[in-house]
């Protein structure tokens, strides 16, 4: 069994119409179970110009031109961190709409599908998350920014998106916690997770423990001229009795 899931693409140049042939997909992963490979073969390359043998000598990254087709062979990684069913229906929340539930199973099934054809598709499963969060399905919606954060652990969206969840939605304080002091990491520039971890030390988790203070110095220290997290501190300052503080900050 081939180690390397492959699928090819193929185009027709006349029609510009991009032809995705299932049957192509060999070392892949079957449809219904991502998790585990499985061998696949094809029947339909007698209508491609080109012998399965053919196929399967291109490199990575190689082309062939059949004359009505392009078949360029792509690499899908086979390496992924286990993922959670992204297959299983949404959960709505009761005040949706019969159009909006519409729309958004929609959204899914076009996640899916792109998600059968490649399950290292970063942004399927961002859109998997927003779609399932929009929906009412906050664990759905974790479950699939959770796997993005294993997917791209360097980039800070998934931990954004997860602590504003965990915050605000599923009430889950420490993991929201968790989740922006992760996005500080990886962008110590954006202000959004200081400001978002300040209203959570101030107003759920932590209170009275110095923590929205540590926070919004932290920020600071690598933002100094962020206006924002420096009225933040006044005020916090200022509730405190701290006046010569405040006036400093301001």
């Amino acid at each position: 069994m081939n180690t390397t899931a492959m699928y090819y693409r193929y185009a027709t140049a006349a029609l510009a119409i991009l032809i995705i042939i299932a049957a192509l997909f060999f070392g892949y992963r079957r449809a219904g179970d991502p998790a585990e490979g499985s061998s696949a073969t094809s029947t339909a390359t007698s209508t491609l110009g080109i012998s399965q043998s053919d196929l399967e000598k291109l490199p990575v990254g190689g082309a062939v031109n059949t004359g009505a087709y392009t078949i360029e062979r792509v690499d899908i990684p086979t390496n992924l961190p286990k993922y959670p069913d992204y297959k299983k229906p949404l959960i709505f929340s009761a005040d949706l709409t019969a159009d909006a539930r519409a729309f958004l199973n929609t959204k899914l099934e076009n996640t899916i599908a792109a998600l059968d054809a490649n399950p290292a598709d970063a942004n399927a499963w961002l859109s998997l998350g927003s779609t399932r969060k929009i929906a009412g399905d906050y664990k759905g919606a974790a479950e699939a920014w959770e796997y993005l954060g294993k997917l791209s652990p360097k980039v800070s969206i998934a931990f954004n998106n997860l602590g504003d969840l965990y915050m605000n939605f599923l009430k889950d304080y420490p993991k929201a916690e968790a989740s922006y002091l992760k996005a500080i990491a990886l962008e110590p520039k954006e202000l959004g997770a200081y400001a978002e971890l300040f209203s959570l030390y101030t107003n759920f988790y932590k209170q009275g423990t110095g923590s929205a203070e540590e926070i919004l110095l932290k920020g600071l220290k690598t933002n100094p001229e962020a206006a924002v997290l420096r009225v933040f501190l006044a005020r916090t300052y200022k509730s405190e009795g701290k006046n010569a503080e405040a006036n400093e900050a301001y």
